[in-house]
């Protein structure tokens, strides 16, 4: 947690302050930080970043907590959610408490799958049912295909195996299971080529998008330069981002190309995405400008 040197600084009581929800450990750095920071000055807003694991924070000094960079929130889930209820009730939370709380398992596909929206196809299994994977398999008859934990980020104990190494896949998924739920998905061959599409939401907006490749056993991520999402791109996104619960300012959703062509959500991630500022400025003008006028 590297915290924002305008913390030191004398602030007029009368400027609002704004936390950028973070936490006390980040994984990796955040390119998105410094840039929030300095456009939320340039705003003319009193902004730091606050760890949401810090039991020291007082969320009443915030006129706004807006979550950016809580990237261990699933190592501890239902603190998290615990969180999510307290400091709602001492500043205004954004995304919303009800949002965030929604999209916390990634059981909000099959909520997507249901609304109509396309999305990869995906299983969930408790761990009460970890041998449900062979009939799973024999169903689905996926030759390969990802394991990773339900509640997760990154690339958290995520996993491609062939269908042949399905006695190596369960003593993986029992181990995912001392998390909780696990999710198994088809694996998309496109992505090797193509990587995966990830469409920026800010304010009611597709802003612009970037090509990343997906992170499977704690691969690097790579980001492409920005583009204009096309327009099969757009409805997909837009679609999954009108069927999302409650209001949103930021969100992100990653798109696979199926092996049939149609572009499906694989993620729709509305707690603590990478929007990829750096790759294009006017999204962070667009989302600062909506953090001023909610303050």
């Amino acid at each position: 947690y590297s915290p924002s040197s305008i913390l030191d600084e004398q602030v007029s009581p009368n400027v609002p302050r704004v936390a950028f929800v973070s936490c006390r450990v980040l994984p990796e750095p955040d390119p998105d930080q410094q840039l929030l920071l300095t456009a939320a000055r340039g705003a003319g807003l009193d902004a730091e970043m606050a760890p949401w694991d810090d039991p020291a924070v007082d969320w009443s000094r915030y006129a706004l907590a807006v979550v950016r960079s809580s990237w261990n929130y699933y190592e501890r889930a239902s603190d998290f959610r615990a969180w999510i209820e307290r400091t709602d009730k001492r500043t205004r939370l954004w995304n919303p408490a009800e949002l965030l709380e929604f999209n916390i398992h990634k059981r909000y596909l099959s909520y997507l799958e249901r609304k109509g929206v396309p999305t990869v196809p995906t299983w969930f299994i408790a761990p009460e049912f970890a041998g449900g994977l062979r009939n799973i398999l024999e169903e689905t008859r996926w030759p390969r295909f990802v394991l990773k934990p339900a509640t997760s980020a990154s690339s958290f104990m995520t996993r491609v195996f062939d269908v042949d190494e399905i006695d190596g896949a369960i003593d993986f998924l029992h181990r995912i299971h001392e998390w909780g739920d696990a999710m198994v998905q088809p694996y998309v061959s496109s992505v090797a080529s193509g990587g995966e599409a990830a469409l920026v939401y800010i304010n009611g907006e597709i802003t612009h998008a970037v090509t990343k490749n997906p992170r499977y056993q704690a691969d690097e991520e790579s980001v492409s330069a920005a583009f204009p999402p096309d327009p099969e791109q757009l409805a997909v996104a837009r679609a999954a981002a009108d069927a999302m619960p409650g209001q949103k300012l930021y969100g992100r959703i990653d798109l696979m190309r199926l092996d049939d062509g149609r572009w499906a959500v694989s993620e729709a991630e509305f707690i603590e995405p990478s929007l990829f500022f750096l790759q294009y400025p006017p999204a962070l003008d667009r989302f600062m400008a909506a953090v001023a006028r909610m303050v």
